[in-house]
């Protein structure tokens, strides 16, 4: 009875939502009015996360065991197994990454310096950052399979004679230490590049970039081997394999360890499992403390690049910057003040972010009388935040995506602005998709509202998993509510101002 409830209370409150008075859609300069004042919309989400709590959750989450979770092997269908494991098909698929790579280098190198007439900007921030990302969120993680680094490096090995083993070939034992605290100082800086570095669409710049990456990358890879670097160094990497762990598909290699004739030949270690949405998250381990940090910051950094775009923080920017002019005297065309106001921004709410996800699991502990340390709360809890994270990115990135997407259709006949036409298909113009403001804000909410339904289950799941008993009980949880519906308030509220870019 409390599940239709919540389902009619969903539904009800998304219609009722379409019609919010003076709403302008994220992305969208069009504004609509309606009789119902935005307060409705806040009010819903206190009502939909507050049924969300109350739900007792006796569902297969909570009631199975942690690797018990429903998931098929799509590779027990013969005809999916032997195209997805073809030996053929695999090389093809990394061949075409890695010229995809020649290509963005060579097209930034030597291609028009006009980023709209080349292929490198719009496939890395567009279809590949943005996206892929999504891709990697929603359906699983392939990386792996494609990085052209990790590719070209394994290549190079066979080249040079250097057997690749079931355990890396390393230089020097990576420090532990370390762990993936570089992947969180280089995710801030790529969020830096997207959101706020105008060069970073250059051409030249973005080919430079790459260059650097891409030898930093290789001797990484050969210093310490390239599983370890790519899984504590490189923040690419290690975004994607966050994401996915919310995906439907689940890849399991074939155990390199196992010898046997029977391993060789059958592959019986390898999976691809179809799972339910987010069921992922409740099966990982603890991440360590830097791993953390580093969910925290992707979080930050998703909604902190909406902020960036709204009125209120560009006369929060304007005035900072004048501020700065008068004390320095820099000229007030230099774009300097502005970029360091926004990364010192993006550095505030992120530390912002972790101070309040830390204060509202300290008070949890306090009211849940676990005898677990806060830590150990911190840990086990922190992938609540990815559910909300990825419908938060979608809702933000949806309309930008499908619209610039199309701009790869010309570039593919002339990636290099030299005016050819390969495939006929440079003359292909952008289409908007008939989307209005209404629709636009309509497909944003929901999908913020989504994602705290299931970040609002996950939690349920995951405190029932760590806590020594069944005392759980929604005033218990009243400091989750409240984190939940601070996220999403301001996601709404980020969804309904015009954007000035």
């Amino acid at each position: 009875m409390i599940k239709r409830i919540l389902i009619a209370v969903f539904f009800s409150g998304a219609v009722l939502i379409s019609y919010s008075e003076i709403l302008f859609a994220h992305s969208f300069s069009e504004r609509y009015k309606s009789p119902i004042d935005i307060s409705f919309v806040l009010l819903f989400l206190c009502l939909l996360i507050g049924l969300c709590f109350l739900v007792n959750q006796n569902s297969f989450l909570t009631n199975q065991k942690l690797a018990e979770y429903p998931k098929f092997n799509i590779l027990k269908i013969v005809i999916l197994r032997k195209f997805l494991t073809n030996n053929y098909i695999l090389f093809l698929m990394k061949l075409i990454s890695v010229l995809l790579l020649i290509l963005i280098i060579s097209t930034s190198f030597m291609g028009s310096q006009n980023p709209a007439a080349n292929f490198a900007p719009t496939f890395v921030w567009v279809i590949f950052w943005t996206g892929f990302g999504l891709f990697c969120a929603f359906i699983g993680n392939i990386w792996n399979l494609l990085n052209p680094w990790k590719t070209t490096f394994e290549w190079a090995e066979i080249v040079i004679g250097r057997k690749i083993s079931q355990r890396d070939i390393s230089i020097w034992e990576y420090p532990q230490i370390l762990d993936v605290w570089p992947a969180v100082s280089l995710i801030l800086v790529l969020a830096w590049l997207e959101n706020v570095f105008v060069g970073a669409t250059n051409p030249l710049f973005l080919g430079f970039i790459i260059s650097i990456y891409s030898i930093v990358t290789w001797a990484g890879m050969l210093a310490f081997g390239k599983t370890v670097w790519l899984k504590k160094f490189d923040p690419i990497s290690v975004t994607f394999e966050v994401l996915s762990t919310f995906s439907i598909f689940e890849f399991r290699g074939r155990n390199k360890s196992d010898n046997s004739p029977t391993a060789k030949n059958q592959k019986e270690n390898e999976a691809m499992f179809l799972r339910p949405l987010s069921t992922g998250l409740i099966n990982l381990k603890k991440p360590s403390y830097a791993k953390m940090v580093f969910i925290i910051a992707l979080s930050s950094t998703v909604i902190y690049s909406a902020i960036l775009e709204v009125p209120l923080w560009l006369s929060i920017k304007a005035y900072w910057i004048g501020v700065i002019q008068d004390l320095t005297g820099i000229s007030i065309y230099s774009p300097i003040p502005g970029y360091l106001i926004d990364f010192l921004g993006m550095l505030l709410f992120w530390r912002m972010c972790f101070a309040f996800y830390s204060g509202v699991i300290h008070l949890l502990k306090i009211l849940l009388k676990s005898q677990v340390s806060a830590l150990e709360l911190k840990l086990h809890l922190i992938w609540i935040l990815l559910p909300l994270t990825i419908f938060i990115k979608f809702a933000h990135e949806f309309a930008f995506f499908l619209v610039d997407a199309q701009m790869i259709i010309p570039l593919i006949s002339d990636p290099f602005g030299f005016g050819w036409n390969l495939f006929g298909t440079v003359d292909f113009g952008r289409n908007l998709l008939h989307f209005d403001a209404k629709i636009a804000f309509l497909v944003l909410l929901i999908s913020i509202i989504t994602g705290g339904v299931y970040s609002v289950i996950i939690s349920n799941v995951l405190i029932k998993q760590i806590t020594d008993s069944d005392r759980p009980i929604i005033l218990s949880k009243l400091p989750l509510f409240v984190f939940f519906l601070v996220f999403m308030t301001i996601s709404v509220l980020l969804v309904s101002q015009p954007m000035l870019l």
